[in-house]
């Protein structure tokens, strides 16, 4: 026994979360488990949010002089509820005005885009089935290609927003959890002969080389099915973990349970928690205050707003 009371969004997965648990059990019990989130905003999670709003504009109203400048005016708006323009020099180039030349280019690179696909739906949130469980998703678009190869087929456009263009971060997408969620939702909606997978549409923020790039994921059958196995096996895991938190008590000297993982904490910008998996055996003898530069915040996709919502 311990003395963690239980929250409601224990029991909501989504890729988020799942990707979190995948990279590292007891990062997840401090990020989810326990909502330690730092206090500090994250000018990559705004300016990416920001430009999420600022893309659902072009794909909505098209790629007009007067859409760039409506998708401009709402990632600015976005992004200056978190930061003043006096902080643009030491964020550039995840800043307003660079954004509006992106969107110039954008615009100009993907002239054909509303050629080629028919908008059906843009920021959508809600959960599907994967069996017995539900999984929680945010996707960004649905499309029907009207042209050429892909047409008739259905398909997400992903906007993601990257300061790389490498090999390796292309590469990552193809067997990401959330790439999968968003398949398998195009599967519930739509016969699966015309379901033709995600496109990455990323724009990369740099200062010397700044672009746009696609990155095309169709899924087959067998890698859904991959897929769907893949998914329920590490629920079950998170489900197990969660058993075993029942079972841990704060005076033991260890906590079984939401193990770490060695592997990942010098991954990317190296992780927040590795001097506290170094210092604390037992975080449950901690938990009574949240540590200085965080703050209890519980992840919850289910109140993300979003243009639609869907259950399925």
């Amino acid at each position: 026994m311990n003395n963690l009371t239980p929250h409601t969004t224990w029991k909501v997965q989504d890729s988020t979360k799942i990707q979190c648990f995948q990279e590292c059990p007891r990062k997840y019990f401090y990020d989810y488990v326990l909502g330690w989130q730092s206090d500090a905003p994250s000018v990559h999670l705004i300016f990416g949010e920001a430009w999420h709003l600022a893309m659902e504009k072009l794909l909505q109203f098209g790629y007009s002089k007067d859409a760039v400048d409506l998708a401009y005016l709402t990632l600015e708006t976005k992004y200056r509820e978190h930061f003043s323009p006096g902080t643009d020099d030491t964020r550039f180039p995840k800043v307003p005005g660079f954004a509006y030349d992106m969107l110039q280019s954008y615009v100009k690179q993907y002239a054909d885009d509303h050629a080629r696909f028919e908008v059906l739906y843009t920021e959508i949130s809600g959960s599907v089935s994967v069996g017995e469980a539900s999984v929680y998703f945010k996707t960004d678009s649905i499309l029907r290609g009207t042209d050429g190869w892909w047409k008739d087929k259905y398909f997400s456009l992903e906007h993601k927003t990257s300061s790389q263009n490498s090999t390796r971060w292309a590469q990552q997408w193809a067997l990401k959890m959330q790439i999968g969620v968003y398949t398998h939702l195009l599967h519930c909606l739509y016969p699966r002969e015309q379901v033709h997978g995600v496109i990455i549409n990323a724009s990369v923020f740099q200062k010397t080389k700044p672009g746009h790039t696609r990155i095309d994921i169709p899924k087959t059958i067998p890698q859904m099915e991959t897929w769907l196995w893949n998914t329920n096996r590490w629920l079950q895991q998170i489900k197990m973990e969660f058993q075993l938190l029942e079972e841990t008590s704060d005076s033991d000297s260890i906590m079984r349970c939401f193990p770490m993982n060695p592997q990942n904490c010098s991954s990317y910008f190296g992780c927040v928690w590795h001097d506290f998996c170094l210092a604390w055996q037992n975080p449950l003898q901690h938990i009574d205050h949240v540590p200085f530069g965080f703050q209890q915040q519980y992840w919850d996709p289910r109140e993300i707003q979003t243009t639609h919502k869907m259950e399925i």
